[in-house]
């Protein structure tokens, strides 16, 4: 009696063990889907943003007349600056939103250790 409850417990602990890395296994997954789409997305959003960039100042520079180029070339190298301060600082602000490594494996032990009696998790829920 005792060796079969024993056998259960074991068959539910690697169970519930291959449930959590099964778990792991797709965090590990989505976080890279999500790493490399925002790679791709920024580097396809930067390239093109330049290349506007470029051809907008030498459209605005060759439109002008010679008199007011310098003008035109210091204001535009001041507009481009502080856009790029701002989306510096989004950028920012947005990776440190972003939601923490494996957080959906740790929040499955965080509800097993609950379950089972152990002590509640301190900080987010």
């Amino acid at each position: 009696m005792l060796v079969e409850s024993l056998k259960g417990l074991g068959r539910a602990f690697v169970e519930i063990l291959s449930n959590r890395l099964e778990n792991l296994s797709l965090d590990l997954k989505e976080d890279r889907i999500r790493f490399v789409s925002l790679l791709l997305m920024g580097a396809s959003a930067f390239f093109i943003l330049c290349m506007g960039i470029l051809l907008g100042v030498f459209f605005l520079v060759l439109i002008l007349g010679a008199s007011s180029r310098l003008l035109v070339m210091g204001i535009l190298a001041a507009v481009f600056f502080s856009v790029g301060l701002t989306l510096f600082a989004l950028l920012v602000r947005r990776i440190r939103d972003l939601p923490g490594a494996f957080e959906g494996t740790l929040s499955a032990f965080y509800k097993d250790r609950e379950a089972l009696g152990g002590r509640k998790r301190e900080g987010k829920p």
